[in-house]
């Protein structure tokens, strides 16, 4: 989570929401992703069932924006959008992503507790890094099934991206989740 498409450097929340210098800013999410493994026409999918994209923003921080990386993302977005003719999304040339502040990151997971707790995080850079604090924050969102989530925390423990111990609390903070299995 962080902020896109403005002029002056270091936006903050407060900053964006209360001044008309930052009011350029949109909030906006960075996405890696491989393409061998996920399309850039998926993402995009999934990009648009994500949010309302119909709607409009009541203001440039919240609209529904594409920042294109390159002239292909750029086309798949324009291309995409055709087949949405109702959207309010713009497409835009990517610019300096700033990241948000720590309360803001993985956001709906920080408000489980059990869950966030389960990763056994030190530091804030680890929650926005850690590849399991992603598969919790969809599962505190909603978004993606226990079942799925525990599949993605068993690779994850496999390829040592999550320690053994970790694996082991969050398997059993999911299980305490009420509506995850």
């Amino acid at each position: 989570m962080g902020y896109c498409g403005g002029v002056r450097d270091e936006p903050t929340y407060k900053k964006v929401c209360n001044d008309a210098e930052y009011d350029d800013w949109a909030e906006a999410i960075q996405l890696q992703f491989d393409p061998s493994v996920l399309s850039y026409q998926t993402l995009l999918d999934a990009f648009f069932r994500a949010h309302d994209h119909i709607g409009g923003g009541r203001s440039r921080q919240y609209s529904s924006i594409i920042f294109a990386h390159d002239d292909a993302q750029r086309a798949a977005a324009h291309a995409a959008l055709a087949l949405r003719p109702r959207s309010s999304t713009s497409v835009e040339e990517l610019q300096p992503f700033w990241q948000a502040e720590p309360y803001h990151q993985k956001w709906l997971l920080q408000r489980k507790r059990d869950l966030l707790f389960s990763l056994q995080l030190c530091e804030y850079d680890e929650l926005i890094a850690a590849p399991a604090a992603t598969v919790l924050n969809a599962v505190a969102a909603g978004k993606l099934p226990g079942g799925v989530a525990q599949q993605r925390l068993d690779v994850l423990v496999g390829r040592g991206e999550m320690t053994p111990q970790a694996h082991e609390t969050a398997t059993a903070a999911l299980w305490q989740v009420r509506g995850v299995y």
